[in-house]
């Protein structure tokens, strides 16, 4: 060059310069690749449901179209990973590995948020005769919760948990949210449940008594009561004993047919 001329700084004296090593270029070219797709899907998609979206909606359509959202943003996230799990998570020793579990296994999840942020559900809440005043309260308090919410509530006729469901209903001036499924007739129940549910029935509450099933033991019956309602719900709330047989197959029933389900034991 000519002299005179200024040099390009190397550094200090005596440092060898510095270099990007290849793996280092080609994990970052991978992650910025996959990141642009994941934010270009991202912006179609918003594109196209702008294009499509009418000038004014009611509530219950707006409330759908959140849940969408979040759904969508839940499938976006979960994109923008995989590029990052690729190239693992660094141990002290500098090895990229991947954690144990790390599979695209997470579609049931989108559907349990999509069903959560559902405004309105088909609950059933029942549960043991087995349980203490204290317990019936929390009952009470439970019940009352998802019918402020909108949910209709299923249950059947008997003293303990489903009386508390059903007193819980009433006394929030909402039977129209109730429905009540008996295991057999009207007769075949308990004074003191007959007497309660004859106001289930004054007060607009929906009673479905099961006249056919007066030949079955009571036992059966209310196994068919129960395996009914569970065909009518998207969400199972139970409260059993550990000596409740019933309720126990009756998770099971719900978990293989994808209920949503919350179990309590009352025995503790």
């Amino acid at each position: 060059g000519l002299h005179g001329a200024v040099q390009p700084s190397t550094g200090l004296p005596g440092q060898p310069k510095k270099a990007f090593s290849m793996p280092s270029l080609l994990t970052t070219g991978i992650a910025s690749f996959g990141v642009g797709i994941c934010i270009h899907d991202l912006w179609s998609r918003r594109r196209h449901r702008n294009s499509n979206r009418p000038c004014s909606l009611n509530k219950p359509a707006r409330l759908k179209m959140r849940a969408q959202d979040v759904v969508g943003r839940a499938g976006f996230l979960r994109g923008l990973q995989w590029p990052l799990g690729l190239l693992g998570r660094r141990k002290s020793g500098g090895t990229a590995t991947l954690e144990k579990g790390e599979t695209d296994s997470e579609a049931p999840l989108e559907e349990e948020l999509a069903r959560l942020t559902n405004p309105k559900q088909n609950v059933a809440i029942i549960g043991t005769r087995d349980c203490t005043y204290n317990h019936q309260q929390e009952i009470e308090a439970l019940t009352q919760g998802h019918v402020e919410r909108g949910h209709r509530i299923y249950t059947s006729g008997s003293s303990g948990t489903n009386s508390a469901v059903i007193q819980a209903v009433l006394n929030h001036k909402r039977p129209e949210l109730l429905t009540v499924e008996l295991p057999q007739s009207l007769e075949k129940q308990d004074e003191e449940i007959q007497v309660l549910l004859k106001r289930c029935r004054q007060e607009g509450a929906t009673v479905c008594p099961h006249k056919e099933n007066d030949h079955l033991q009571l036992a059966e019956a209310a196994a068919k009561c129960n395996s009914l309602i569970l065909g009518k719900v998207d969400r199972l709330v139970v409260f059993a004993t550990n000596r409740s047989d019933k309720y126990l197959s009756l998770v099971k029933e719900a978990k293989q047919n994808n209920v949503m389900v919350a179990a309590f034991n009352v025995d503790i």
